[in-house]
């Protein structure tokens, strides 16, 4: 197994792990609950994790590589990798926490979203649309392309940043 592939995984792992406890430090504080008006907007902080697991993990591949030069394409394939197991992991967690650690979420999302349309005026048409549209989340299947395509592209997009910073140019003899 070639190191950046090797790394890919490992640091995909990691990522993984900090994602969820970083999920799940925002349960234990209510934003999944009774402070989802705060909630909806820090749960993209995920994000900050997953950007954070790329820079070391294609750090790291780019430190494997003798004389630490790799080219855009190792780097990119190792931001690939990473976040493409993170996003199996994260999505296998996030199924597991909805089934068994806070199965009552999607409900909770749900009324506080037609809560959020009361205060604004929403109409009641409005208002079932937005439920109906919420009840489409709750299938597993949705969750699990979802999940793992958004952190897969986003990770991607991350990458295609992160590479030309990280790595290092070939010197001229």
């Amino acid at each position: 197994m070639s190191p950046t592939v090797r790394m890919g995984i490992i640091y995909g792992i990691l990522t993984a792990i900090g994602i969820e406890i970083y999920s799940m430090l925002e349960f234990a504080v209510g934003l999944h609950g009774k402070y989802l008006s705060i909630g909806q907007y820090v749960g993209y902080l995920r994000y900050v994790v997953l950007f954070i697991g790329l820079f070391l993990g294609i750090q790291k591949v780019r430190d494997a590589v003798p004389g630490g030069e790799i080219t855009f394409l190792q780097g990119l394939w190792a931001g690939i990798i990473i976040s493409v197991v993170a996003g199996l992991i994260v999505t296998c967690y996030e199924r597991f926490y909805l089934a068994f650690i806070n199965p009552e979420f999607f409900d909770t999302w749900i009324q506080f979203t037609i809560d959020e349309m009361k205060k604004k005026g929403a109409s009641a048409a409005a208002m079932n649309e937005a439920v109906q549209q919420a009840q489409m989340w709750k299938s597993p299947w949705l969750q699990w392309s979802i999940y793992i395509i958004e952190t897969s592209v986003i990770g991607f997009i991350f990458s295609l940043i992160l590479v030309p910073l990280l790595r290092k140019k070939k010197t001229k003899q």
